[in-house]
């Protein structure tokens, strides 16, 4: 029985590979909830497809010694950027309790947050985040934006892309100096 879940698992993991080459996707989320989390061998079988793959690692944070780990190594880190936090929601304080799951991997001197294998604490609620006090929901928004460029996370919108949506961020999330201080590994 477990020979045939190892077999099942590996299987698994070979048909999404294989599909991802296929169906031409340039990259792949992991998700924590799924059955397959064995990340190196996850990014073995991407690798043999030859195509160079964009892999996210959405395990929320969740440590371990295992090949199912979100946390990189030193020397290990089969994927391109790790959640470093569970899910964000536009709640007022939700953005700034999951910019701290970062600090761990942003060590000075030997960052495990770095080029190649970022840190990250979930996609941007810009434009959607509840403002704290009365009148603060731009300046709350736009800190928000402004943290996630400081820690180099990837700028992934997560709102309706619709102009009344976007109209009151476009200046927020288009501020060429924020984008260029995320691009940066340094910040």
């Amino acid at each position: 029985l477990v020979s045939c879940r190892l077999l099942l698992s590996f299987c698994l993991l070979l048909s999404g590979a294989v599909a991802s080459f296929f169906l031409g996707f340039d990259g792949v989320k992991l998700d924590g909830c799924g059955a397959q989390r064995n990340l190196t061998k996850y990014a073995e079988l991407m690798n043999e497809t030859g195509k160079a793959f964009f892999l996210e690692n959405c395990h929320w944070g969740q440590c371990s010694e295992t090949d199912a780990s979100s946390c990189p190594t030193a020397d290990w880190c089969p994927f391109n950027f790790f959640r470093s936090s569970g899910d964000i929601d536009a709640s007022a304080e939700t953005w700034l309790t999951n910019l701290q799951t970062v600090i761990p991997f942003t060590d000075h001197a030997t960052p495990l947050s770095r080029p190649g294998c970022w840190a990250y604490p979930d996609m941007l609620e810009v434009g959607r985040v509840a403002a704290p006090a009365p009148g603060a929901a731009f300046t709350w928004n736009r800190a928000h934006f402004g943290a996630w460029c400081i820690v180099s996370a990837p700028l992934i919108l997560g709102l309706e892309l619709s102009d009344a949506a976007l109209a009151p961020i476009l200046d927020v999330v288009g501020n060429v100096e924020a984008i260029d201080v995320n691009q940066q590994w340094a910040g």
